[in-house]
C-alpha cells in the first residue's frame, strides 16, 4: 500500500507519520534535499526525482510505503502519481491543511522557515483531488477533523 503524506512545511507530517504509520518504511524528499550543499531549482528538482526512484524501489519490494512531502502544487505531485500509477498501486492521501497560526508555531518550535515563507506557500497550495489519480484522500484541520474524498 501507498499512502502520501503532505502538506506545508510545519503542518505536521512527520507526527502524523510517527502515530500512524510507525512501522511503515517512509521516503522523505528533505533526506534526499540534505545530499546538498545548496538547494537551488536544478538540485530540487534531482532531490524530486531522487525521491520517485525511492519511492518506485520500495513499492517494488512490496513494502508498505508513506510519502512524506510538502507537493503543494498538482503538477508537482504528477511525476509521483503517475509512476506509482504505473505500477498499478493505489494512492491514499492523507493532506494535512492547517491554519496560518498553527504553522507559524511549529515552525518557530522547529526554528524554521520564516513567516513571509509560510504565508506565500498558503497562497500556492493546491488541494490534492481525486481527478489526479488519487484512490481516496483525506484533508485533515488544526482540530484533526477530517474531509474524505
Amino acid at each position: 500500500m501507498v499512502v502520501f503524506v503532505l502538506g506545508i512545511a510545519g503542518s505536521g507530517k512527520s507526527t502524523f507519520i510517527e502515530e500512524n504509520y510507525k512501522n511503515w518504511n517512509v521516503v522523505n524528499v528533505k533526506d534526499e534535499q540534505d545530499k546538498y550543499v545548496f538547494l537551488d531549482y536544478d538540485n530540487i528538482m534531482q532531490s524530486y526525482i531522487d525521491t520517485r526512484d525511492k519511492l518506485i524501489k520500495v513499492i517494488k519490494n512490496g513494502e508498505n510505503v508513506v510519502l512524506e512531502h510538502t507537493l503543494l502544487r498538482a503538477e508537482r505531485r504528477e511525476m509521483y502519481i503517475s509512476a506509482v500509477k504505473a505500477l498499478g498501486v493505489p494512492i491514499e492521501v492523507f493532506y494535512l491543511n492547517k491554519s496560518l497560526e498553527t504553522l507559524l508555531a511549529n515552525n518557530e518550535k522547529r526554528n524554521t522557515l520564516d513567516k513571509n515563507y509560510t504565508e506565500s506557500s498558503l497562497k500556492y497550495q493546491e488541494i490534492p483531488t481525486l481527478s489526479e489519480g488519487f484512490s481516496k484522500i483525506t484533508i485533515l484541520d488544526d482540530s484533526q477533523n477530517s474531509i474524505v474524498q
